[in-house]
């Protein structure tokens, strides 16, 4: 089974990017780069580590017991596969039955494109957006989305980004972005942080049984540089939540370790001071996401996107295969911590990172 791991890690490593970090380790270490890949190599053979985590998590300055301590990719997979009945993923791989299966935890509104532009017309003038927000109906982690202006011309016609709806229609289409929502403004709070995304949190679950659903952990994330997206492995940063309380521990993070040097507890972009932020609604948000974890409880595990408004605590999607990316943020491993969810008999539960 390693083999096979390591023919998925030679078929989806960005390999341009893995040379970048090399070089950035060399820039800033007095290690050699033959010392920098033997040291990465023996930590994927050792570990599992997979090539491009192990400089996001910054393992060259860990020792190997605590590396030991991390959920990697393949240990995920495992993980992920043992807790998730398959048959009910499809309910938070595709974003519209996601929609349809929790819609009393959803408050904003969307549709999906037909080949007809005509729908999408109506759409429109019924619910008057300012700016959309177009994505893929299927996918996660902040993949293909873009916001857009929605305008009318002298004649009474719907511009999209000044293009003609139907023309803009067509294009939507080929670039597959089906899924059409309005833009969510978030809480005064969360928006002061950066305006331009909608910075929501990341709340883990694991369904222990039809009466208990422990919160694991939780994130916030914030996208940069006038970015819509937040997600921080498309660029945006991290910060750990306090599951007791709801307040943000610094400091920042980010997938990439070459802006480390910009991050600390302040925004990189609006340098708003973050941490001690208590996230507005944060009991709500807990609830929200235990109940919606009971919705489908074979899904087990999951990882919820959630987003804050000035109304409350609404689900965004499920990620039953929530990324090990977490970690960073949190600053330590949590393989032991799903480990007591698989094996439950070796030890008592524990229900989150503290």
């Amino acid at each position: 089974m390693k083999f096979i791991y390591l023919l998925y890690l030679l078929k989806k490593t960005d390999f341009k990017l893995l040379f970048q970090l090399i070089q950035h380790e060399k820039s800033i270490s007095n290690n050699s780069g033959f010392s920098i890949v033997g040291r990465m190599i023996l930590s994927f053979i050792k570990y599992d580590t997979a090539f491009i985590n192990y400089f996001a998590y910054e393992f060259e300055n860990k020792e190997f017991k605590e590396i030991k301590t991390y959920a990697n990719s393949w240990f995920m997979y495992k993980f992920q596969r043992n807790m998730n009945n398959a048959k009910m993923i499809k309910f938070f791989k595709t974003k519209s039955l996601f929609y349809e299966k929790f819609k009393d935890f959803i408050c904003h509104k969307y549709t999906i494109l037909s080949k007809d532009a005509v729908p999408f017309n109506i759409w429109i003038e019924k619910n008057s957006p300012e700016y959309l927000i177009c994505k893929t109906n299927k996918g996660q982690s902040g993949d293909k989305i873009i916001k857009v202006k929605v305008s009318v011309s002298e004649t009474g016609e719907y511009l999209l980004d000044g293009v003609k709806l139907e023309s803009f229609h067509k294009k939507l289409l080929r670039k597959n972005l089906t899924l059409i929502e309005e833009v969510i403004e978030p809480h005064p709070v969360l928006k002061s942080i950066h305006p331009d995304s909608l910075n929501t949190l990341r709340i883990v679950t694991q369904v222990v049984n039809p009466y208990q659903v422990d919160v694991i952990a939780a994130t916030m994330k914030a996208g940069i540089n006038h970015s819509v997206v937040d997600n921080s492995g498309k660029g945006g940063v991290d910060c750990s939540i306090d599951i007791n309380n709801g307040k943000l521990i610094g400091p920042l993070s980010a997938f990439d370790p070459r802006k480390k040097i910009s991050l600390g507890d302040n925004h990189p972009t609006t340098n708003m001071p973050i941490v001690g932020i208590t996230i507005p609604h944060w009991k709500e948000a807990i609830n929200t996401v235990k109940k919606a974890a009971l919705v489908i409880p074979s899904v087990k595990s999951v990882g919820w996107d959630v987003a804050i408004t000035k109304d409350g605590a609404f689900l965004l999607e499920g990620n039953h295969n929530w990324s090990s990316l977490i970690q960073k943020a949190l600053g330590k491993g949590i393989k032991d911590i799903l480990n007591s969810y698989r094996f439950p008999s070796q030890g008592k539960l524990k229900n989150q990172v503290q």
